[in-house]
C-alpha cells in the first residue's frame, strides 16, 4: 500500500514514511501522511494479511478515522469465515445388564422388567432378582461401609428409579 511493506518492522515504515515526505512533492504528503497513519495500524495489517468480510467490517468500526471507501472495496472482495463444526459420532446405547452377573436386564430403558435394587451407603446394584437373592444369602452387609444392604423389589421401567 503506497509502497510500504506491512512485514517491515515499525522502524522500517517509518525511515521509508520520512523518505517519502522528503522526496515526494508536499501536494502528495498527504497520501503519504494518510498511508503511513493505514499501515502502521497494528489492526489494519492484520487485516489485511487475515483478508475476511468479518475482519474489514470491525476494523471499520474500531478504527478512529475509518477509511470507508477502501475498507468497501476490501469487503466486496473478501471471503467470509468458515466455521468448522466438529462431527460427533452417534453413540450407540448398550443395553442395560445386570451389576452382578452381566447379563442383559433389558432391550430399553422403557420396557417393563422386574428387578431389585440393591442399595447401601456407597453403592446402589440394579440387579436380576435370582442374582439378589443369591447375593443377599452370601453378603448381608456391605464391605466398605458395614451397613446392612436395602433391598427394593420392583416391577416397572428402569426409567422410573434412574
Amino acid at each position: 500500500m503506497l509502497g510500504f511493506n506491512l512485514e517491515d518492522s515499525s522502524d522500517v515504515l517509518y525511515n521509508q514514511y520520512k523518505e517519502k515526505l522528503r522526496v515526494l512533492d508536499p501536494k502528495y504528503h498527504d497520501e503519504v501522511h494518510f498511508g503511513y497513519f493505514l499501515v502502521s495500524d497494528p489492526q489494519f495489517a492484520k487485516t489485511i494479511k487475515s483478508n475476511i468480510k468479518e475482519g474489514w467490517k470491525y476494523l471499520e468500526k474500531s478504527m478512529k478515522i475509518p477509511p470507508t471507501i477502501l475498507i468497501n472495496n476490501y469487503i466486496h472482495g473478501a471471503s467470509n469465515i468458515d466455521i468448522k463444526r466438529p462431527h460427533y459420532k452417534e453413540k450407540k446405547s448398550g443395553k442395560l445388564h445386570c451389576y452382578l452377573c452381566e447379563d442383559a436386564l433389558a432391550e430399553s430403558v422403557i420396557d417393563k422388567i422386574k428387578f431389585m435394587e440393591i442399595k447401601c451407603n456407597c453403592n446402589t446394584m440394579v440387579v436380576h432378582t435370582s442374582c439378589a437373592n443369591d447375593f443377599i444369602m452370601k453378603y448381608s452387609q456391605c464391605d466398605i461401609c458395614k451397613k446392612y444392604y436395602d433391598v427394593n423389589q420392583h416391577c416397572s421401567s428402569l426409567r422410573d428409579i434412574l
